[in-house]
C-alpha cells in the first residue's frame, strides 16, 4: 500500500491534526479537537419532525462525521420514536450513508406522492 493510501499510525490514541469543520458543522455540539480524540466528531444540529395522531411517530435527524487525522465519511443519523410494536412503543437509531440517506428520501419522496395522488 502506498504511503498515500495508509492511515497514519497512532501513539496512545492521540495525534496531532489541523480542524477543518464541514459547512454543516455546528460548533456548539462539535468535538473534534486538534488532539483528534477516539469518539470526537463533527455534529450538526437536529432537525426534528412529528406526526399527530394514532402513531405519533418522531423523528430527528443529523450529520455526522469522526474526526481522525485521516479522511473521514459523513454519516446521516437518524433516530426515531414512537413506533408501534406489539402492545407498547420502542425507538432506534440508525447511522445512514449519503447515498443510503438519498436512497430512503427517494424511496419516502415516491411513496409521498403516490399516495398523495391516490387521494386526490
Amino acid at each position: 500500500m502506498s504511503a498515500q493510501g495508509r492511515i497514519p499510525e497512532r501513539s496512545a490514541g492521540l495525534a496531532e491534526c489541523s480542524v477543518e469543520h464541514p459547512s454543516w458543522c455546528d460548533r456548539g455540539l462539535c468535538t473534534a479537537s486538534g488532539e483528534a480524540v477516539i469518539g470526537e466528531a463533527h455534529r450538526s444540529a437536529p432537525t426534528f419532525v412529528g406526526t399527530e395522531g394514532a402513531g405519533r411517530l418522531r423523528a430527528s435527524m443529523s450529520l455526522s462525521q469522526a474526526h481522525a487525522p485521516w479522511p473521514t465519511i459523513t454519516y446521516a443519523r437518524l433516530h426515531l420514536a414512537g413506533l408501534d410494536v406489539g402492545f407498547g412503543t420502542v425507538s432506534g437509531d440508525a447511522a445512514l450513508t449519503a447515498e443510503q440517506a438519498a436512497d430512503l428520501g427517494d424511496g419516502l419522496l415516491h411513496l409521498a406522492g403516490l399516495a398523495l395522488e391516490s387521494d386526490r
